[in-house]
Formats: structure tokens, sequence, C-alpha cells
């Protein structure tokens, strides 16, 4: 199992150039939840496996396994950007 907080944290802190310590806080104050972090995550991990076509359905079940949610729910979570 991924440990959402870290995990978000750390690339938060490589893409936005955002502190761990203020990451953190923002869990802390539920800011960002579980949920949203799952989103980001799932988001990120799609843009650099950059699927190509055909194999984006594929793609988004790997993740959901690995996120513990529906195909259905990390399909949603990539839809908004991507179809």
């Amino acid at each position: 199992m991924i440990d959402l907080k870290t995990e978000t944290a750390l690339r938060l802190e490589r893409k936005l150039d955002i502190p761990l310590k203020i990451t953190f806080a923002l869990f802390e104050t539920n800011l960002i939840d579980e949920r949203t972090a799952k989103r980001f995550l799932i988001k990120d991990d799609f843009e650099s496996l950059s699927p190509e076509r055909g194999t984006k359905e594929e793609t988004t079940e790997l993740l959901a396994q690995d996120y513990c949610v529906s195909p259905k729910t990390a399909s949603n979570y990539i839809a908004r950007r991507y179809k």
C-alpha cells in the first residue's frame, strides 16, 4: 500500500516546490484529504506513463489497483483532463 501523505508531499515538492512540512500541515488541517491525494497521484502517474492509444483502459485499471479504487473512479479522476 502506498503512503498517500508521504507520496503526495514528495511529488508536490518535486513538481511545485511546496515544502514537505506545508503539505503535511495541509493534511492535518484536512485541506488535503485521502480522496484528493489519490486523485492527484492517479493523474500524475497517468501523465508520467503517457499510455499510447488503445492502452488507456489497461493503464487506468492498473492505477486503480495500485491506489485501491474502482476502475470507474480512476477513470473519472483521469477523465476530467483527458477525455
